[in-house]
C-alpha cells in the first residue's frame, strides 16, 4: 500500500473535494464553496491518496507566515489508521518549506477523535469560541488550536 500527497491550487479539484467532504461531514460543503476558496491565491488543498484512491484532504488558507486549516477530512472507513497524522505531518512539511511559522485550526469541543489527532501531532489548545457551532443538541464551543512550525 502506497500513500501519496498532492498539493493543488486549482478550482478543478472542487468536485472531488465536495464529494470527499460529503463522505466525512454533515452538513457538507458544496462544490461552489470549494471552488470559491480555491479561486483565492492564498488557498491550497492537500490530497492524500492510498494507492490511487483519494482518502483524505486538507484545505489551507496561507497568509504570510501563518496558515489556517479550513477543513480536513479522512474517509470514515480509513479513520484510526494514522492517515490523519500522515496528512498533517506532510502538510506541516509543505507549509514549513513555504516559511509558514504558525498553523491554526478550530474544532468542535465534541469532536474528541479530531482533538486527539491534533494533540498527537503537536497542536495545543489556545482559545475557545463559546457557542460557535450548532448541532442537534444546540450550541457547541469551538476550540482553537495552534502549532508552531520550524524552518526546514
Amino acid at each position: 500500500m502506497t500513500f501519496t500527497h498532492e498539493f493543488l491550487h486549482s478550482e478543478t479539484v472542487a468536485p472531488l473535494l465536495a464529494a470527499l467532504h460529503k463522505e466525512c461531514f454533515a452538513p457538507a460543503w458544496n462544490e461552489k464553496t470549494f471552488s470559491d476558496l480555491l479561486a483565492l491565491p492564498t488557498t491550497t488543498t492537500q490530497l492524500l491518496c492510498r494507492d490511487v484512491t483519494p482518502i483524505g484532504f486538507c484545505l489551507y488558507q496561507i497568509t504570510h507566515d501563518e496558515a489556517e486549516i479550513l477543513t480536513l477530512g479522512i474517509l470514515p472507513e480509513t479513520r484510526g489508521s494514522s492517515c490523519g497524522a500522515l496528512l498533517l505531518e506532510r502538510g506541516q512539511e509543505y507549509l514549513s518549506n513555504r516559511n509558514v511559522r504558525r498553523l491554526l485550526l478550530e474544532v468542535s469541543e465534541k469532536n474528541i477523535p479530531a482533538r486527539r489527532l491534533y494533540e498527537k501531532v503537536g497542536f495545543s489548545e489556545i482559545a475557545r469560541r463559546k457557542g460557535y457551532y450548532r448541532d442537534e443538541t444546540g450550541r457547541v464551543d469551538a476550540l482553537i488550536f495552534e502549532m508552531t512550525l520550524h524552518a526546514r
